[in-house]
């Protein structure tokens, strides 16, 4: 399912953010202002979770900027298939995480539940009926209902996160924007 948004006035925002000095100061004023903008989708998550088979998922919604599986698993998993060693297929991995670096967002920011609930998108869409393996092998799983809690949470709250985002852009474009004149005032 495709998801369209359209947001004007960014150009004026982001040549703002360019004309700020530091790559890092530029990473930091977008990091907020998307930990910002998710709130409003973690509140409505956590809120929403509440109809899934295990409601302490809602205290266990996080916003963060670390995603694993990046660039460099598929590398290491091609090394490994190929034949090489395991300190190869780290190197493959290293390179291209080296390589993807410098082509990716500078940031990238993730809302839903922490690791400890990995299984959520099985409540989120549901499962199929299915002939159990393993332990219960031969026994029939009837299947789940989907219980969707995340993509509503998005849904409604779309609109609030974006404006958030936009307004807290520009706030911390400003600050920072004060912060670097300042020192170039004070001569550093």
């Amino acid at each position: 399912m495709a998801v369209s948004v359209k947001i004007t006035g960014l150009k004026e925002l982001e040549r703002s953010l360019q004309e700020l000095e530091k790559a890092a100061t530029r990473k930091t004023v977008v990091r907020n202002a998307l930990k910002k903008g998710a709130a409003p989708i973690a509140s409505a998550m956590a809120a929403n979770a509440q109809r899934t088979p295990d409601p302490k998922i809602g205290a266990n919604i996080v916003v963060g900027t670390k995603i694993k599986g990046e660039a460099g698993k598929a590398a290491f998993s091609q090394a490994m298939r190929q034949g090489f060693d395991r300190a190869s297929a780290v190197k493959a991995m290293r390179d291209a995480r080296r390589v993807a670096k410098g082509s990716l967002p500078p940031v990238i920011m993730y809302v839903g539940p922490s690791e400890r609930f990995r299984f959520t998108h099985f409540w989120e869409f549901g499962t199929k009926p299915r002939i159990n393996k393993g332990m219960f092998a031969g026994t029939k799983h009837p299947g789940t209902r989907p219980t969707p809690f995340m993509r509503p949470a998005w849904d409604s709250q779309r609109d609030a996160a974006l404006q958030a985002i936009t307004t807290e852009l520009a706030e911390q474009i400003r600050k920072a924007a004060a912060r670097q004149a300042k020192r170039k005032a004070r001569g550093g």
